[in-house]
């Protein structure tokens, strides 16, 4: 297939360019729903309370920092926590690193941060 002709100018040739791309994208993807030759998996939802066993703290504590953390996911006034996104911050927070000086397993923490 020719991507151009002679007679062609350049914002056709360009149009033409997206379409194709855009072409190769949209069959990559629905070939297995993500495009990286892997069918994606389902989200798992946890409860605040399922959350806060993992995570050793309290279901105030989650409340508070749910706008900073990267694993809530938002149901009204309520929180869900993506299990996949929740055991990334967790194996992140072992590896040495906190958010907000609290380190996971350190107990609850007050307004300051602090215990």
């Amino acid at each position: 297939m020719r991507l151009y002709s002679v007679n062609m100018d350049l914002d056709a040739v360009l149009e033409r360019f997206a379409e194709l791309v855009a072409e190769k994208l949209a069959a990559k993807a629905s070939a297995n729903g993500n495009g990286n030759g892997h069918a994606p998996e389902p989200e798992t939802l946890l409860t605040a309370t399922e959350a806060v066993k993992r995570l050793g703290m309290t279901t105030r504590w989650l409340y508070a920092h749910a706008d900073t953390l990267p694993f809530i996911v938002r149901v009204g006034r309520s929180v869900r926590c993506s299990a996949a996104g929740l055991e990334r911050w967790i194996a992140k927070r072992q590896r040495g690193s906190d958010v907000g000086g609290a380190v996971l397993g350190s107990g609850t923490l007050n307004r300051r941060g602090t215990k």
